[in-house]
């Protein structure tokens, strides 16, 4: 009995001493595994909406307050560029928006009215600017060019800068959306005009618009969308131009290898069609009757 007590106290102390190493170990391993673990990173302060209180009661009028938080956020896109390529990414996000908002307030409104009422954030929303089109029956918004150049000029690199100065060129102080009237274009009323081909004001965009793109790949959808235009007005039947300076222009465009394979072939579709005199076609308008589209 004395040898089954000893041997039972014994099978006793072994137990409890490989519970208490195996408790230390998992423990020990528990502690281990807690340290390694990645910290949970603080979330990060809302942003203050970019428009004071005031300036959201106004645009609320027409606009809602989840629009009015994309908005603050494009503001802030402008206001925080610091290259070409974050001006770019800020531009193209103002140009979604825009079209966004059209829908968004819709067509059944007084353009003018809206316009008008609007344009008074034009300053606070720099480059956005408030217009009407269409007889002013329809509200737009449109890029103030020369707010989108002293942006530009902020950041880093010269894409951007080139970009508004062609822009610039081609839309003058307001536009900028690839769509509408550019200045290949005379307006004589809202829905009609003639084209300047013959002054070399489309060869001078054309030239400065292929050197951009063989430059930088940076707003190259753009200004191949501006581009189209150009060369669309070029066809266009009414010419402020005499007949011959319109083909002293089209030639000029054509030797001068500035144009993609597609759009050479519609100058030298146009070039065929002027010097066979298709019907429909005015030229001199500046000086002789003209009936601008009417």
């Amino acid at each position: 009995m004395i040898v089954n007590k000893m041997t039972k106290g014994f099978f006793l102390f072994c137990f409890s001493v490989l519970f208490s190493c195996g408790q230390n170990t998992v423990k020990e391993n528990v502690e281990l595994k807690t340290d390694t673990l990645p910290a949970v990173a603080a979330p990060e302060p809302q942003r203050e909406n970019f428009f004071k209180e005031e300036e959201q009661e106004i645009l609320k009028k027409y606009i809602t307050k989840d629009w009015i938080d994309t908005l603050s956020d494009n503001m802030y896109g402008f206001a925080d560029a610091k290259t070409d390529d974050e001006f770019e990414k800020a531009f193209w996000e103002a140009k979604r928006i825009m079209a966004a908002l059209e829908k968004h307030i819709g067509e059944e409104v007084d353009g003018y009215a809206v316009s008008e009422y609007l344009s008074v954030m034009d300053s606070v929303m720099s480059p956005y600017k408030a217009v009407c089109a269409g007889e002013c029956t329809i509200f737009r918004y449109v890029f103030s060019i020369k707010a989108l150049r002293e942006i530009a000029e902020k950041t880093k690199g010269k894409g951007d800068d080139r970009f508004c100065d062609l822009i610039l060129l081609a839309a003058g102080e307001q536009g900028g959306r690839a769509e509408g009237y550019y200045n290949f274009f005379v307006r004589t009323w809202d829905y009609g005009g003639a084209v300047v081909l013959g002054n070399d004001f489309c060869f001078d965009f054309l030239n400065k618009s292929w050197k951009h793109i063989q430059n930088t790949p940076l707003f190259r959808k753009h200004v191949m969308a501006v581009r189209s235009i150009c060369i669309s007005n070029m066809s266009h039947p009414i010419y402020m131009q005499k007949k011959e300076k319109v083909l002293q222009e089209i030639s000029k465009i054509l030797d001068a290898k500035i144009l993609t394979i597609e759009e050479s072939e519609l100058v030298k579709a146009l070039k065929t069609k002027i010097e066979n005199s298709v019907d429909g076609l005015q030229f001199d308008c500046e000086n002789g009757n003209c009936n601008f589209g009417g």
